[in-house]
C-alpha cells in the first residue's frame, strides 16, 4: 500500500461503483491494473444475487477480469500483468447490479459542473460525476450530491435522498485534512471576546498561569467571579441572587477561551447552549428561585463523557465522527441539579496515557510550565482548572487519569470507589470490560467542592436509575486528629520519586507530627506485581481491538500509547486464562487487606489512611510519563484516593540526589530525567491520600484533618 503525502503526485485511478435499486448497499468492481488502495464496502443487501466463489484467499487476475465484488475491506497489493494479486479476503462474491456510477479521481480535476444535470428525487438512471480532491482542504466538487466528510472517507449522498442515503464511493482521503477542518471549526468557536491577539505570549514563556488576569481581556468582575469563589461559594451566591447565571457563565466562557489559547485544553466550546441555558435559569430564578443545588454552576466535561448529538471519539481517529445518542447519566443528574455545561476538554490517544497527546487535537501543556505535561488522560480539565477557566470538572480514572492532572496543576481530584457514581455513557474501547472498572469523578480547586459534587449526585439516589450502583448515600463521618494515624509510603520500591516529591512528603509529615497526628511508615506490598496484574487486566484481548482501530485508518500509535499496549503482560487470553487472571487479582486484593490488618494489630491502632506520592516526579516532561504504579495500584485494589496540592518545585531546595543507585531500567530512566530542578521549574506538587474500599467519605475526612494540620481551612 502506498500512502500519498501532500507533495507527491496522485496517480489517476478509476473504478466503477454499482448501487442496488433500494439504495441500501454498494459494491465495488475493481478493474484490472486500475486500483491500489483500500475500499471499505458495505454488506450486500437482500436484493443482491451473490454467487460464492470457492477460491478463498488470494485473488487472481482472472478473478478481477470476471468482475469480482467484495463485501468487506480488500487490500490490493501488486497489480502487475498476470501476476497473482494478494488480498486480505476470505470470500468473493459476484453480484448483478442495476446502476453504474463512474467516479474518476486525481489530485487535480476541474469538472464542468454546469454541464451536469440535477439529480431528481426518484432518479435511478446513470449519472456521471467528477470528484475534485484538493489535499490542502479536501474539496469535493459534485453537483447534486452533498459531501459527508468522515475520517478517511468522503461519503457522497444524493441531496434529495437524505432519508434513504446510499454510499456511492468511500474515497481514501488524507486524515490530516479532515483533522485540520475539525480544528478550524473548534478554533472558530473560541469566544471572540477571549482572543489574545497581540497579547499571546511567545513560546519561550513557559509559565502562563498569570496571563488570564494580566492580558486585559477580563473585567474586574470577571476576575472576581473566576478567581475568588469556590464552586460551593458560587452556588450560594447564585442561590441568593447575588450573581446571575448569565454573568457567571459568560465570565467562565471568556476565561476558558483564554486558557485554551495558552494550553490547547478545549475540544469544543458550547457557548450558545450555555448562554441560553443560563438565561433560562435566571428567568426561572425570578419566577420560583433556584432550580437545584447547583443552580447556574458552570461545569466543564471531559470529551469521553457522552453528550447527545455531539462527537465522542474516545481518543481514536477512526471514531472521530461518532455521535453520542444520549447524555451520560451523570450529566443528566448534574443538569437536573442546575449545572451548565460550557466546554468539553481534551484527552489523549486511546485515553490510556498519563499525558494528553492526541493525533487529532495535539498536545495539551501545563500552564505553570509549558515544557511539562498537564497530565492525563483528563489533561484538558487539568490545564483548564489550573488556569481557573473552570471551577469544577468531570474526569475519568482507570489508572490515574483524574489524580495525575490534579497533581500536575495544583488541584484536588477524587477517584471514588467503583459503583458509587454513574459511569454509563463514558466511551472507551472494550465496552463491557469488568476486569478493571474505570470511574468518573471530580477535579476541583477546593476540597469542599468534592463534597458538593458527591453529595449532589448521591442525594438523587442514582442507584434507582442505574442498578449497577451500590445504594450508599453520601455519609457524615466523625474522625478526630487526637486519635488519627497516617501511614506514609515514601517509595513504591519500583520507581523512586524525584527530590521535590520526597521533600513534599517530609514537609507534610512535619505538619502532621506537629499537629499531634501519629505517623508510621508503610512498606509497599509487591507493587511491581500490582503493575503486572493491572496492565494485563487492561488488555485481556491482547490490545487487539485497539490495534485494529488504528490499523483500519492507518493511525500510528504515539510512543506512550505503544508503551502501554506493549507491556509484557499484555496478551490475548482465552476464557480459562481470563478466569485465572481475575483469581490472581482477587488473591492480591485479599493479601493487601490481610497485611493491612496485620499491621494494625502490630501497631495496636487503626491505620486511618495512607499518604503517598501521585507519581515519581512533579508534572513530567512531555513523552516521559511511563510509570503509573503510584496511582494504578489503587485502581487494582479499588481503594478510593484523593489528590491535594502541597507545594511547587523549589530551585534551591530540590537538588539532584547524586548518590542514588537505580534499581531497574525504568527507575534509571526516571532518575536520569531529573538533571536539575530547572527542568521542572514552577511545577505544582500534589500528594495522594488513600483509604480502604467504600470509605470515600472517611477519605475526605482524612484529607480535611491533614489540611487543617497544614494550616488550611
Amino acid at each position: 500500500m502506498k500512502n500519498y503525502s501532500f507533495d507527491e503526485s496522485f496517480p489517476k485511478e478509476s473504478i466503477q461503483s454499482y448501487a442496488l435499486n433500494d439504495y441500501k448497499s454498494t459494491v465495488i468492481r475493481i478493474s484490472r491494473n486500475k486500483i491500489s488502495t483500500t475500499s471499505n464496502i458495505s454488506q450486500l443487501g437482500s436484493n443482491s444475487i451473490p454467487i460464492t466463489n470457492t477460491n478463498n484467499g488470494d485473488i487472481s487476475m482472472r478473478d478481477l477480469n470476471k468482475s469480482v465484488y467484495y463485501n468487506n475491506s480488500v487490500n490490493i497489493l501488486k497489480p502487475h500483468g498476470d501476476e497473482m494479486l494478494t488480498a486480505d479476503k476470505e470470500q468473493l462474491l459476484k453480484h448483478k447490479a442495476h446502476e453504474i456510477i463512474e467516479i474518476t479521481r486525481s489530485k487535480s480535476i476541474k469538472p464542468d459542473m454546469d454541464s451536469q444535470s440535477p439529480v431528481e428525487e426518484n432518479d435511478q438512471g446513470n449519472n456521471m460525476a467528477a470528484c475534485s480532491i484538493e489535499y490542502d482542504n479536501i474539496t469535493l466538487a459534485l453537483r447534486g450530491f452533498t459531501a459527508d466528510i468522515r475520517l478517511k472517507t468522503a461519503v457522497l449522498r444524493r441531496n434529495t435522498m437524505q432519508k434513504r442515503p446510499f454510499t456511492v464511493l468511500s474515497v481514501v482521503l488524507m486524515a490530516a485534512s479532515l483533522i485540520q477542518q475539525i480544528l478550524e471549526i473548534r478554533d472558530a468557536s473560541i469566544p471572540k471576546n477571549s482572543l489574545l491577539g497581540g497579547s499571546m505570549p511567545a513560546a519561550s514563556i513557559l509559565d502562563v498561569s498569570n496571563i488570564p488576569r494580566q492580558c486585559g481581556l477580563l473585567s474586574n468582575d470577571e476576575i472576581n467571579i473566576t478567581e475568588n469563589y469556590t464552586a460551593t461559594q458560587l452556588v450560594t451566591l447564585l442561590a441568593l441572587g447575588q450573581l446571575t447565571a448569565e454573568q457567571t457563565i459568560r465570565a467562565y466562557l471568556k476565561r476558558s477561551g483564554i486558557a485554551h489559547q495558552l494550553t490547547n485544553c478545549v475540544i469544543e466550546f458550547l457557548d450558545e447552549e450555555a448562554i441560553n441555558r443560563a438565561i433560562h435559569l435566571d428567568e426561572e430564578f425570578k419566577r420560583r428561585g433556584p432550580i437545584g443545588p447547583l443552580h447556574g454552576l458552570p461545569i466543564s466535561v471531559k470529551h469521553m463523557v457522552t453528550m447527545r448529538n455531539r462527537r465522542n471519539n474516545a481518543g481514536w481517529m477512526k471514531l472521530i465522527d461518532r455521535i453520542g445518542e444520549d447524555d451520560a447519566l451523570i450529566l443528566k443528574i448534574l443538569y437536573e441539579a442546575g449545572a451548565i455545561f460550557y466546554v468539553r476538554t481534551t484527552e489523549p490517544q486511546s485515553l490510556m496515557q498519563l499525558e494528553c497527546n492526541s493525533p487529532i487535537y495535539g498536545i495539551t501543556v501545563n500552564p505553570f510550565n509549558r515544557n511539562l505535561t498537564s497530565g492525563g488522560s483528563t489533561g484538558g480539565e487539568g490545564a483548564l482548572l489550573g488556569l481557573k477557566g473552570s471551577v469544577m470538572g468531570i474526569g475519568s480514572d482507570i489508572g490515574g487519569s483524574i489524580r495525575s492532572p490534579a497533581a500536575n496543576n495544583g488541584l484536588y481530584g477524587l477517584k471514588p470507589t467503583t459503583f458509587r457514581l454513574p459511569r454509563g455513557g463514558s466511551k472507551a474501547t472494550q465496552a463491557g470490560r469488568e476486569s478493571i472498572i474505570g470511574v468518573l469523578g471530580p477535579l476541583v480547586r477546593a476540597r469542599e467542592d468534592i463534597h458538593l459534587f458527591m453529595k449532589t449526585i448521591l442525594d438523587t439516589e442514582p442507584w434507582l436509575r442505574d442498578p449497577s450502583l451500590v445504594p450508599i448515600p453520601w455519609r457524615s463521618i466523625a474522625l478526630h486528629a487526637t486519635d488519627f494515624t497516617v501511614a506514609v509510603m515514601w517509595d513504591d520500591n519500583v520507581v523512586h520519586p524525584h527530590p521535590p516529591i520526597i521533600r513534599a512528603l517530609h514537609e507534610t509529615v512535619e505538619y502532621l507530627k506537629n499537629f499531634g497526628i501519629r505517623i508510621v511508615d508503610w512498606e509497599p506490598i509487591d507493587h511491581q506485581k500490582s503493575w503486572d496484574l493491572i496492565s494485563a487486566l487492561y488488555y485481556c484481548n491482547g490490545a487487539e481491538e485497539e490495534r485494529n482501530i488504528m490499523a483500519e485508518v492507518n493511525e500510528q500509535p504515539l510512543p506512550l500509547t505503544e508503551w502501554i499496549l506493549s507491556q509484557p503482560q499484555v496478551m490475548k487470553r482465552n476464557w480459562t486464562e481470563m478466569n485465572e487472571l481475575i483469581t490472581e487479582r482477587e488473591n492480591y486484593r485479599n493479601r493487601y487487606a490481610r497485611i493491612w490488618n496485620e499491621r494494625e494489630m502490630s501497631l495496636n491502632c487503626s491505620i486511618d489512611c495512607l499518604l503517598t506520592p501521585v507519581g515519581p516526579s512533579a508534572a513530567p516532561q512531555h513523552g516521559t510519563a511511563k510509570w503509573w504504579g503510584y496511582t494504578s495500584i489503587w485502581n487494582l485494589l479499588d481503594y478510593p484516593a484523593a489528590v491535594f496540592p502541597v507545594t511547587t518545585v523549589d530551585l534551591m531546595k530540590d537538588k539532584v540526589a547524586i548518590d542514588y543507585k537505580p534499581r531497574n531500567v525504568l527507575d534509571e530512566e526516571n532518575f536520569k530525567l531529573y538533571t536539575s530542578a530547572d527542568s521542572y521549574s514552577n511545577a505544582p506538587i500534589g500528594l495522594q491520600v488513600v483509604c480502604r474500599r467504600y470509605n470515600d467519605e472517611k477519605l475526605m475526612k482524612c484529607l480535611e484533618i491533614i489540611e487543617r494540620a497544614m494550616g488550611r481551612p
